[in-house]
């Protein structure tokens, strides 16, 4: 790849849909998308693009409640765990905004 030059990968597998306010942290090789909002709703998916060969992975496995659906949180990677922290969601009970406080977090181990 040539250096200062913009390239636009071919990327493989089912990339998320189109977003804003969402996390994007790299994770050795990886870069982790979580949450963030289509434009009317706040969103709760995580997805993985192996930046070796631009594929999206499969990640239907992971355990645990992952964090309620958010956007405008912080994300941060402190060693193998990845931190999600706060942003902004939609009440369960109705279409209000809450603002969270709280802390998740992802053990990434088991992407070796």
């Amino acid at each position: 790849m040539a250096t200062h030059t913009w390239s636009k990968p071919v990327i493989k597998g089912t990339p998320p849909t189109p977003r804003d306010s969402h996390s994007c942290t790299a994770v050795g090789d990886n870069l982790f998308v979580f949450g963030g909002t289509d434009g009317m709703n706040p969103l709760k998916d995580l997805h993985i693009l192996d930046t070796c060969d631009f594929t999206y992975m499969d990640i239907a496995s992971l355990r645990g409640d992952g964090p309620e659906a958010r956007e405008g949180h912080s994300a941060a990677l402190v060693g193998k765990r990845l931190f999600i922290f706060g942003g902004c969601g939609k009440s369960s009970n109705n279409s209000d905004e809450v603002y969270y406080n709280d802390l998740y977090i992802l053990n990434t181990d088991w992407l070796e």
